[in-house]
């Protein structure tokens, strides 16, 4: 699953924030917890996201 631009600077903004990655996965994808598989995989998608960026890989971006 790939992030748009729009996704990712949303993601970004979010995260330089202060915001936690299930508040941002709520605001970004409007998905909560309840939805089970969808908000899990989004959440993954999110955390390696920003994990990559955090490690240096904005080059990627």
């Amino acid at each position: 699953m790939q992030l748009d631009e729009e996704a990712r600077n949303s993601i970004l903004n979010l995260h330089q924030k202060g915001y936690k990655l299930d508040e941002i996965v709520k605001a970004v994808f409007n998905l909560s917890r309840q939805d089970g598989r969808s908000y899990k995989k989004f959440r993954n998608v999110v955390e390696e996201f920003l994990n990559n960026f955090k490690d240096g890989g904005e080059d990627d971006i």
